[in-house]
C-alpha cells in the first residue's frame, strides 16, 4: 500500500503541480484571451486557485488509505473539522480583503488540517513526510525550472508587448511545458517511465474497446 501510495502521489502531483503553476504564470493571459479584458481583474483571484487546485489534488489520495485501515471515525472528524473551520476562515478573510482574503485565509488553513490527515495515513503505511518529499521533489525541482523559464522569456521576448495575446499565452505555454520535461529528464525522475507506462495502458485499453 504505501508502494501504491508513493507511486500515486508522483504521478498526480507530476500532472497536478506543473499544470497549477503554469496556469498561475500566465494568468493574466488565459483570462484576458479566453474570457476577455474585461474579466482580468480576477486573474489575481485565478493564481491563488491554481494553489488551492495542486494541495486538493494530492489530499484526494488519502482518504482511500485511512478507509483500507479501517479509519472511518478519524476521516468522519477530518470532514467535520473541515466544515467548521475552512468556512470560518474564508468568511474572515473575505470581510477583510474580499474574494482575495477568502482564499488567502481559507487555503492555508485547508493545508493545516490536511497535514494532520496525511500524517496518519503515512503512520497507518509506516511512511514519513522525508521518504515522502524524495518521492516529489524531482517534480518541485523541475516545476521550478518552468517557472523561471516563463518568467525569462517573458522578460525577454516579450518586454515590449505587456498586452495578452494568443502568440503569447500559446509561446509561453509550450515553452514552460517543454522546460519541465527537460528538467525532468535531465533529473531522471521515475515518474518519466510510469508516466510512459500510464500512458501505455490508456492506449492498449482504447484499442481493446475500439
Amino acid at each position: 500500500m504505501r508502494w501504491a501510495l508513493y507511486r500515486a502521489v508522483r504521478l498526480t502531483t507530476a500532472i497536478a503541480l506543473p499544470t497549477s503553476a503554469g496556469m498561475a504564470l500566465v494568468a493574466e493571459e488565459m483570462v484576458s484571451v479566453l474570457l476577455g479584458p474585461k474579466w482580468l481583474p480576477a486573474a489575481p483571484i485565478f493564481c491563488l486557485l491554481c494553489v488551492y487546485a495542486a494541495v486538493r489534488s494530492i489530499d484526494a489520495l488519502l482518504p482511500p488509505v485511512l478507509m483500507a485501515r479501517r479509519r472511518e471515525r478519524f476521516l468522519f472528524w477530518y470532514c467535520f473539522a473541515l466544515l467548521i473551520v475552512v468556512p470560518v476562515a474564508a468568511v474572515v478573510g473575505a470581510m477583510r480583503y474580499g474574494a482575495p482574503g477568502a482564499i488567502v485565509f481559507s487555503t492555508p488553513v485547508y493545508c493545516a488540517v490536511m497535514a494532520i490527515m496525511a500524517k496518519e495515513a503515512l503512520a497507518e503505511i509506516k511512511g514519513s513526510f522525508s521518504q515522502l518529499w524524495r518521492e516529489v521533489w524531482p517534480v518541485l525541482a523541475a516545476t521550478m525550472v518552468m517557472a523561471a523559464a516563463v518568467l525569462a522569456l517573458r522578460e525577454l521576448a516579450f518586454a515590449g508587448r505587456p498586452e495578452p495575446t494568443w502568440d503569447k499565452l500559446l509561446v509561453l505555454s509550450a515553452s514552460g511545458a517543454a522546460a519541465y520535461v527537460a528538467a525532468l529528464l535531465a533529473i531522471g525522475s521515475p515518474v518519466i517511465g510510469e508516466g510512459a507506462e500510464m500512458i501505455g495502458w490508456i492506449l492498449r485499453r482504447h484499442s481493446a474497446d475500439s
